[in-house]
């Protein structure tokens, strides 16, 4: 939770009830980058990834600061400098989506490339393969 009073993003900051959320998500994440038990074992994280609004960087800094892998035996996991691809936005319409605002539109039009290029920068996407003519096609 952060406080939405603002409209500046450097007053927009965590709540006491934020800062506990991510202080208990980066001990669970800890935990399972470390390895719970036997039966669930350590999980491979390599990296830390966060946006470059002020609220996602306090998030993450306190997520990281609170996975206790200073003794951890498996590799470091990576804390990657803020990237503003990341950053909120509206990713496409929704569909069906009913009547819409001009200006929601306009911001949806507007974040789209940039969440597109930060979807292609994190993630593969795997080519579509080519279906083999089906058996009931005529031939």
């Amino acid at each position: 939770q952060y406080d939405e009073t603002h409209k500046e993003d450097e007053k927009r900051l965590l709540t006491p009830l934020g800062r506990e959320q991510a202080a208990m998500t980066g001990k669970r994440l800890g935990q399972m980058i470390r390895g719970v038990n036997e039966e669930f074992g350590p999980c491979k994280v390599k990296v830390v990834r966060v946006s470059n609004l002020a609220r996602a960087k306090e998030t993450a800094d306190i997520i990281y600061d609170n996975m206790d892998l200073g003794n951890f035996d498996g590799e470091m996991v990576e804390r990657a400098d803020p990237d503003p691809l990341l950053n909120e936005g509206r990713p496409c319409h929704h569909i069906p989506g009913g009547k819409a605002r001009p200006s929601v539109v306009e911001r949806t039009d507007e974040h789209h490339p940039r969440i597109e290029e930060a979807f292609n920068k994190y993630f593969h996407r795997a080519p579509v393969p080519e279906m083999p003519p089906s058996a009931t096609e005529s031939k």
